[in-house]
C-alpha cells in the first residue's frame, strides 16, 4: 500500500504516503473557501504545473514541514502515490461535507425546528449531492451555486419551513475534528429572489465594478471568474452566518472549505431540488403537530430561469423534529 493512516494522527487527515520508495508522513490541508474556490476553472488545465499546484493545495504538511515544489513534483511523478493522496483527500473532505445537518423552523408555531441530516434530505428527495470534485478526481468541480437554476418544484399544499438553518461541519464536529476557521450555523435564503439578486449586484459593484482592474492580491475578483461568482452567489444565499446578517463574499471566503461545500450541497437540496411526490420529506412539528416541508419556497423570483449572475436567526428552543418513517 502506498498510503495508510498515520499512527497518532487525525483519522482521514493524517496518512503515511510512500513516495519514490520512502515513507512520508502527510497531513491533508483544510483550506478556506477563498484559498481554493477562487481558483476553480470550468476547464482546468492538465500540464505538470497544474498537477503540482493541485498537490500543494491538497497537502498541509510533509514530515511536519510545509511541502515544497520539489516534493509536490515527486508526488505527481509517482502515479501510485498521487492516486492514493487524492483518494484520501476526496474521501476525507467528502465525508466531512456530509456531516452537515439541516434545522427547519416550523411555519405554524415558529417554535420547534425539525433536524435532518444532509444525506437524509438527499435520499428523501431522490437528489444526489452535487459533485464537489471533477471527473478526474484531481481538480475541483464548479460549485452548484455558481450557476442560477430554476427553483425546485414543490408538490401538494404543505407549506415550506419558516427558516432553514445549516449546522456546519466544523462547528458540529468541533470536539472530534480540529478544523479552523470554525463556524456554527448559517441561515439559507434564495439567492435569486428580489433581495438575493440585489445583494449580488451590490457585491459586484463593491468588489468588482464593471471596467475595473482587480487588485493584485484579489486578482480573481472579476466577472469572468466562476469561482468568485460562486462566492458572490453564496453570500447572497446566506441570510445570516453565526447570527451575523449582511453576509458578504469576504465572509464566505473566510469559511473553511468543508463548510462551503456543505452550504453548496444544502442550498442545492433545499432550493433547487424537485420534490418527487407530495409527501416526500414532509415533517411533523413536535410542538404543534403541524406538517410542513423543510425546504425553501420560490417567492418571488426575478427570472431565475433566464437571468445569469453578473459574473457568468431566529433560534428555536430545541432542534428536534421527526420525519415520516423515523428519519431524523
Amino acid at each position: 500500500m502506498s498510503a495508510s493512516n498515520a499512527a497518532g494522527g487525525t483519522p482521514g487527515r493524517d496518512l503515511q504516503l510512500r513516495v519514490g520508495g520512502a515513507v512520508r508522513r502527510v497531513r491533508l490541508a483544510a483550506p478556506t473557501a477563498g484559498e481554493v474556490v477562487t481558483r476553480v476553472r470550468v476547464s482546468p488545465g492538465r500540464d505538470l504545473d497544474d498537477l503540482v499546484f493541485a498537490v500543494l493545495e491538497v497537502v498541509d504538511l510533509i514530515d511536519d514541514e510545509p511541502p515544497g515544489y520539489a516534493e509536490a513534483v515527486a508526488i505527481v511523478q509517482d502515479a501510485e502515490a498521487l492516486g492514493h493522496l487524492l483518494g484520501a483527500r476526496n474521501r476525507w473532505i467528502g465525508d466531512l461535507r456530509t456531516q452537515a445537518r439541516l434545522l427547519a423552523l416550523c411555519p405554524h408555531c415558529r417554535v420547534r425546528e425539525a433536524a435532518l441530516e444532509l444525506v437524509t434530505v438527499a435520499l428523501a428527495l431522490s437528489a444526489p449531492l452535487p459533485p464537489w470534485i471533477g471527473p478526474s478526481g484531481v481538480f475541483l468541480a464548479v460549485p452548484a451555486v455558481a450557476t442560477p437554476q430554476p427553483p425546485g418544484r414543490r408538490r401538494g399544499s404543505l407549506p415550506v419551513a419558516a427558516q432553514v438553518r445549516v449546522e456546519l461541519p466544523t462547528g458540529r464536529l468541533a470536539l472530534e475534528v480540529d478544523l479552523q476557521p470554525r463556524a456554527g450555523t448559517a441561515v439559507l435564503r434564495n439567492a435569486d429572489d428580489v433581495v438575493g439578486v440585489e445583494r449580488q449586484e451590490q457585491a459586484w459593484e463593491r468588489l468588482a465594478p464593471a471596467g475595473s482592474t482587480p487588485q493584485p492580491d484579489h486578482a480573481y475578483r472579476h466577472h469572468g471568474s466562476v469561482g468568485f461568482t460562486a462566492l458572490v452567489r453564496m453570500a447572497a444565499a446566506v441570510d445570516r452566518l453565526d447570527g451575523t446578517a449582511s453576509v458578504g463574499p469576504e465572509a464566505i471566503e473566510a469559511l473553511c472549505f468543508v463548510d462551503f461545500l456543505a452550504l453548496d450541497a444544502a442550498y442545492h437540496l433545499v432550493v433547487n431540488a424537485d420534490q418527487p411526490r407530495p409527501d416526500a420529506l414532509a415533517v411533523e412539528c413536535e410542538h404543534c403537530a403541524g406538517r410542513y416541508l423543510p425546504l425553501i419556497g420560490s417567492l418571488p423570483l426575478i427570472g431565475s430561469q433566464e437571468r445569469s449572475s453578473p459574473g457568468t436567526d431566529r433560534a428555536s428552543s430545541t432542534a428536534t423534529g421527526r420525519a415520516p418513517g423515523g428519519a431524523q
